[in-house]
């Protein structure tokens, strides 16, 4: 019987504990905000998932996608992420440490 590679490469992955981020957008540009992040153990168990507050107002086009306006993040602190899409990157790597930490 033939192996799937694709199915190999899925149980490497697993077998080493990721963690997976899902975020949502004000947009798909370079001056797109996250508006929303979760991030989740193997298993599907939430590890977070909590609004982020963008500095921009959230278009219509992006609430009609994932369905987050304004309104929902109106209370929502707003995170300075670093400022910098690299100081973003590092800020949400440090934020995944600090909740698999948590976990175990």
């Amino acid at each position: 019987m033939q192996t799937d590679p694709t199915r190999e490469v899925a149980l490497r992955w697993l077998a080493a504990q990721p963690v997976f981020l899902d975020t949502e957008t004000t947009g798909l540009d370079n001056r797109a905000e996250i508006c929303e992040i979760a991030v989740l153990d193997p298993e599907g168990c939430t590890l977070l998932d909590t609004l982020v507050k963008p500095r921009q107002p959230i278009p219509q086009a992006a609430t009609d996608v994932h369905g987050i306006s304004d309104t929902d993040a109106e209370e929502v602190h707003h995170w300075d992420l670093g400022g910098t899409r690299t100081g973003n990157h590092r800020a949400i790597l440090l934020l995944i440490s600090s909740t698999r930490k948590g976990k175990g």
